[in-house]
């Protein structure tokens, strides 16, 4: 498969004169997604306007809540669903990236579809698309939305691919928006300044209401200007609120929950903030509906959620600390968050894609492992992968590169020790490859 991260300039409009694809098995429709290439991207919304119209998708709001952000998007969409589940709703979520399947993109109530079930949705998009050549993240954001309005689930749930405005989840109006933290990432496609980047992840918005997470003022200031031009109600976060033994978890002057951090169901001093931007944006969401808002589900909600690879522990010889920080302020967030554990790694397995800037991170990337070796395996099969051995020179004499997950494994197979696994969620999905079965997901 060949991953090759671009942007087309030329394939606009739909193409004229073709014959549907329909699939006939599971085979024949992975082998037609590879030939999309995962990362090759097209401007404009064109094409998703297009499939919008011909399946017959709502294009405006009704029950949709959309995610927005840098870092922690995931596990915010994550808690969300999990929210509305305890709250006995049913659910369409859409996240990305995957780690061994596409069909982790979209989950009904929890739940993977089947092969079965993705074919006859790939086919019903063709059928009324045959002349519209969609991308990788294209079709399946159709696909998804498409599965959500047939099951008629309660809440839907869509987390951006990259950016904002061009992305193609925003082909769709939305309830609620929530932004969660915006930093630097994908500075070659998005912009080289935190301000750049922020406009076009503000371009999301396009009405409904708008909840904006812990963010540097200046961004603060662009996602309200963004949310008053589209006559969007905007909402502040209330990220001061801590949650402690002793501390109400407030939502507003109505609702208050009272909830300790080890009780939630993903770990990480940062996961508190992600937690508090889902249960705010609940009570919008809710509040907006006329639907009962109830503190004891939200708990059961926050509790229970799963979101593989983000601070997740795998006890054992050795024990695994998973996590997907790959950027500064990932980074940071995961430093403080072992601080705050005690979790001293004796070893860390760390790799990213080759278009991050880390130079920027390498010091933060040291500390995280302060004595111990630091394995760099080689991604295989995708062509933004970092190289392993210009990285591993890049980390000084405590790196050591090796030829992929495998050979990392190998090295720390059966010690009693603390290993880190952090860097890019594709890092990530080797190791799920490998270990399958730590794939938990809700």
């Amino acid at each position: 498969m060949s991953n090759t991260y671009s942007i087309d300039s030329i394939d606009r409009c739909p193409q004229q004169g073709r014959l549907p694809y329909h699939f006939s098995s599971w085979a024949h429709f992975a082998s037609h997604l590879d030939s999309l290439g995962l990362f090759r991207m097209k401007p404009g919304l064109e094409r998703v306007h297009a499939g919008i119209e011909r399946l017959g998708l709502s294009r405006g709001q009704g029950r949709r809540i959309h995610i927005v952000g840098t870092n922690g998007k995931g596990s915010t969409a994550a808690f969300l669903e999990s929210i509305a589940r305890a709250h006995g709703h049913s659910t369409g979520l859409f996240t990305s990236p995957h780690f061994i399947t596409p069909r982790e993109r979209i989950r009904i109530t929890g739940q993977l579809l089947s092969e079965e079930h993705w074919i006859d949705l790939a086919n019903a998009v063709y059928a009324a698309c045959p002349d519209v050549d969609f991308s990788y993240f294209e079709l399946l954001t159709l696909m998804g939305m498409l599965a959500f309005e047939r099951a008629r689930v309660d809440v839907i749930i869509m987390e951006t691919g990259l950016g904002g405005t061009w992305d193609a989840t925003s082909a769709f109006s939305y309830d609620l928006t929530l932004m969660a933290p915006i930093g630097l990432d994908h500075e070659a496609l998005l912009g080289h300044d935190l301000e750049t980047i922020a406009a076009d992840k503000a371009g999301a918005i396009t009405g409904g209401n708008v909840l904006c997470g812990r963010q540097e003022e200046s961004v603060l200031k662009i996602i309200k200007a963004r949310a008053d031009a589209q006559c969007a109600t905007f909402y502040r976060g209330n990220p001061g609120v801590p949650l402690g033994d002793d501390q109400p978890f407030i939502i507003d002057n109505d609702h208050k929950l009272i909830m300790s951090p080890e009780h939630l169901g993903l770990k990480g001093l940062f996961q508190q903030d992600n937690a508090l931007l889902a249960l705010q944006g609940w009570s919008i969401f809710v509040g907006a509906r006329g639907w009962p808002f109830l503190p004891l589900k939200c708990k059961e909600g926050l509790a229970r959620v799963k979101h593989p690879g983000r601070m997740q522990l795998l006890p054992g010889t050795p024990t695994f600390l998973l996590d997907g920080a790959h950027n500064k302020m990932g980074l940071a967030a995961l430093e403080a968050a072992l601080h705050a554990m005690h979790f001293v790694p004796d070893y860390m397995i760390f790799s990213c894609m080759g278009d991050k800037n880390i130079l920027q991170c390498l010091e933060q990337v040291q500390r995280l492992c302060p004595a111990g070796p630091i394995l760099v395996p080689q991604i295989r099969n995708n062509d933004r992968a970092v190289n392993a051995n210009q990285l591993a020179a890049l980390l000084g004499q405590r790196a050591q590169p090796c030829n992929d997950m495998q050979a990392a494994l190998d090295l720390v197979a059966g010690q009693d020790s603390k290993i880190l696994i952090c860097g890019s969620l594709y890092l990530l999905g080797e190791f799920f490859r490998i270990k399958p079965e730590e794939l938990a997901l809700g």
